[in-house]
């Protein structure tokens, strides 16, 4: 057959210490063990000053992390001015 493209890759893996510090920060895990997110937001926990991107959340694009990371920092900039954890 004739391709147009072919791609030979690795699954993304949630790294092995995952599930430890979803345990000590009470993180949510999703059913394929990588970080949970709370709706769109990528704070799990902003009352708590927990803010993720890129691959902690699941397998994504470099482009999307590197947005992800835009967005998360907007979020810290943002959790900071209101003073910090509650």
């Amino acid at each position: 057959e004739a391709f147009d493209l072919v791609v030979l890759s690795i699954g993304l893996m949630p790294g092995a210490d995952l599930t430890g510090l979803s345990h000590l920060c009470h993180l949510p895990l999703t059913a394929d063990g990588f970080l949970g997110r709370n709706g769109s937001s990528f704070s799990i926990a902003s009352a708590q000053g927990v803010f993720m991107a890129g691959t902690v959340c699941g397998p994504k694009s470099i482009a999307r992390s590197v947005s992800q990371a835009q967005q998360a920092a907007e979020e810290i900039v943002q959790f900071l001015k209101q003073g910090g954890p509650a």
